[in-house]
This record gives structure tokens, C-alpha cells and sequence, in this order.
């Protein structure tokens, strides 16, 4: 004599067909973690952190000349100098944020089951890779004329030491905590509309 037992559980088949159409259509789920991770790393660089949370290198001196030759006349006085409002500018320039251009063209995309977060446009992202990593000295010379002109100085070549490295993207710890949660919440949301 053989005894058999069949169960049928529809709420867990309903559950287990959900999982496999999220695993098959994750578009939802990138969407949120990339929304999650442009938002931390938007974050960090408004902070002028690194992903690993450390501090980026301070600009060079003549980072700071070069934004300060370029401030209104208000903010210098009569004798040339810059006054209090010209210095304190000067002082708060954060490192990477002479436009703001390249930070600003952080983003995502989604497409064919794939996250990519990174920087939009051609230049911005040359820009991102060199300050990422940073770079050798290089030399500068004209492209198109016969001598280069910035801050009242005139020059044939300009021997530039090099681009600090400045890590822009990574995935640290806190961010791997930080999918983990996204996952875990988007699978909550899936099983409670069964």
C-alpha cells in the first residue's frame, strides 16, 4: 500500500513566479539601485570624499590663484588684493568643482538587464578617468596659436606637474550594504503583492 500527498500551495507557486519574473525583468531593480547609488555618490563628491570616505587632496596653490584671477572686481579692494569676501570665495573652492560640469554629469543608465553608472558626455568622462586615477606631468602647448594666455601671463608651454588622484567611483563597503538593502526592500515589495 503506498500513500501519496499532493500539495498544492498557489500562494508559493504565485511568490516563486514573481522571483522569476523580477530575476527576468530586473529593469525595476536597477532603476532603484542606481538611483540609490547616483544619489551616495553625488553625496560623497558634494562632500569631497572619496568612495572609501576619505578627504580629497586640498586644491594646489595655483588652483586657487587661477580662481581667484578669474573673481569679479568686487571681490578685490582698491590696493588689488582680495578683500574678505573675494578670500573666504577662494577658500571654499572644493577640489573638482571649477564648473561643476564633470560632477554634475554623473549618471546612470539602464539597458539589456544592465546597471552602468558613470559620467555622461565624451569630455566629462576623459575628465573623470584622469582625475580618478590622476596623472604623470604633462606638457601644454597651443593648439591653434602661437602661445598660451591665462592670468595676465603669456607663455609658449606650460610644464604641468600632474593631476592629483581624486577617486571618484568605487564600491566600497557601504555601498555593497547599500544594494543589499535595495534588494532586500524590492523583494519585500514583489512577495507582499502576491
Amino acid at each position: 500500500m503506498q500513500l501519496e500527498f499532493k500539495i498544492q500551495d498557489i500562494d508559493t507557486l504565485k511568490s516563486m513566479q514573481r522571483i522569476q519574473s523580477m530575476l527576468q525583468h530586473p529593469d525595476h531593480l536597477l532603476k532603484s539601485l542606481g538611483e540609490s547609488l547616483l544619489r551616495v555618490n553625488k553625496k560623497r563628491h558634494a562632500q569631497g570624499l572619496a568612495p572609501d570616505g576619505t578627504p580629497w587632496k586640498p586644491n594646489a596653490k595655483s588652483t586657487y590663484d587661477a580662481y581667484a584671477s578669474g573673481l569679479s572686481k568686487s571681490s578685490y579692494g582698491k590696493d588689488g588684493r582680495l578683500n574678505a569676501k573675494g578670500a573666504t570665495k577662494v577658500a571654499n573652492k572644493k577640489p573638482l568643482h571649477a564648473s561643476g560640469d564633470m560632477l554634475n554629469s554623473l549618471n546612470y543608465q539602464v539597458a539589456d538587464n544592465e546597471l552602468k553608472l558613470g559620467f555622461d558626455g565624451e569630455r566629462n568622462a576623459k575628465l573623470a578617468f584622469w582625475h580618478h586615477g590622476g596623472t604623470d606631468p604633462y606638457l601644454i602647448q597651443p593648439l591653434n596659436k602661437r602661445a598660451l594666455a591665462f592670468g595676465g601671463i603669456v607663455v609658449k608651454k606650460v610644464n604641468h606637474p600632474g593631476l592629483t588622484a581624486r577617486p571618484l567611483l568605487d564600491m566600497p563597503a557601504s555601498d555593497l550594504v547599500l544594494i543589499q538593502s535595495v534588494v532586500a526592500d524590492h523583494l519585500k515589495v514583489v512577495l507582499n503583492r502576491v
